[in-house]
């Protein structure tokens, strides 16, 4: 026993020094500068050698509970670790749903300005109501009084955590459809987009929800002949939140996700096109890249993770169509999108 928790320091240290070289070694999705490489391989190393320690004490606890002794607290804390670190695979899960609005919610608060070709832009802010359904409204009633209607084209555009959405990407729909489009964007928070990630993402699928319903719900009372047709697009962040509110939110005439987080690997969302940058690592990221690797992405365990993390630093700063960066790369999805809503 004494020699087995002896070697259990070398084999963690072998595993330390592995993942670490491994790490800031081998190809990465995005090359970041030197020290962030340097950083992400001194956390690969410490991750492999607390999970090599914490297994080799959940192995001594196992011993000692097979032997009738009282488990000491060490393995105890590790056997909680290796517990954590196994179930790191459960990303976020977004809410699904639409919420409704209370009494006296609604407020005519809408913002309005002009696109690129003449487009019309209307925006709701975060203090526009108290809920994610007034909101929506909100961003109707604007819509209605920018003449929105007769246009041919009313885009939802569904924002990151902090408001953004890619102007770039918004001026290539606004001319391929020559200026003929209204877009929609109703805010939902303030924060980084990467909190309202890790925080589960439920008000971002809410917001999405509420606004393309009622959206979907004022289009329906134009008469057909001259009813625009309904597109929506979401970038990052925004990306996720619709593709967990559509089921609920009801159908669309097309629907654009880029850079959905978490989606490297996964099948397109149904009934939407996607857009994913091969080295978007926004795209791959997720805890569970710790203990599995995900189809398309070369993988090793706890490296690849740490150089996903490491590459999201850089990630905003590349020419559209690399990194999470799309902007006017998605004019071909725009141009196939709106043949295929014209049809």
């Amino acid at each position: 026993m004494s020699g087995d928790r002896a070697r259990r320091p070398r084999v963690a240290t072998v595993a330390a020094w592995t993942a670490g070289l491994t790490c800031v070694g081998t190809p990465w999705p995005l090359p970041p500068p030197a020290a962030v490489r340097l950083t992400a391989g001194l956390l690969a190393a410490l991750t492999a050698w607390l999970a090599v320690r914490a297994a080799g004490s959940l192995a001594v606890l196992a011993g000692d509970v097979l032997r009738g002794w009282t488990p000491r607290a060490r393995p105890v804390v590790a056997a909680v670790l290796l517990l954590l670190l196994a179930g790191c695979g459960a990303g976020p899960q977004p809410g699904a749903g639409v919420a409704s609005a209370g009494a006296g919610d609604v407020a005519d608060v809408a913002s309005l300005s002009a696109g690129e070709s003449g487009a019309l832009r209307v925006r709701v802010g975060l203090d526009g109501a108290a809920t994610d359904v007034g909101r929506a409204q909100s961003a109707v009633r604007g819509l209605e009084s920018a003449g929105g209607l007769a246009r041919s084209t009313v885009l939802v555009a569904v924002p990151t955590g902090s408001g953004w959405v890619d102007e770039a990407a918004l001026a290539a729909v606004e001319d391929l459809a020559g200026g003929d489009v209204v877009t929609v964007t109703v805010e939902y928070a303030d924060r980084p987009s990467w909190a309202e990630y890790l925080l589960g993402g439920q008000r971002a699928t809410r917001s999405a929800g509420a606004v393309v319903a009622a959206v979907r719900e004022r289009l329906a009372a134009v008469p057909p002949g001259a009813r625009p047709r309904l597109l929506v697009f979401g970038e990052s962040l925004g990306a996720g939140a619709l593709a967990a509110a559509l089921p609920a939110a009801g159908p669309v005439d097309g629907c654009l996700l880029a850079g959905r987080p978490g989606s490297g690997g996964e099948p397109a969302v149904p009934g939407c096109t996607e857009v994913r940058n091969p080295d978007d690592p926004v795209a791959w990221w997720g805890p569970g890249l710790l203990v599995a690797p995900r189809a398309g992405l070369p993988w090793l365990p706890v490296s690849t993770f740490w150089q996903v993390t490491g590459a999201l630093l850089p990630a905003m700063d590349q020419p559209a169509g690399h990194g999470h960066r799309y902007g006017r790369a998605l004019a071909p999805a725009w141009a196939q999108l709106l043949g295929a809503a014209a049809r």
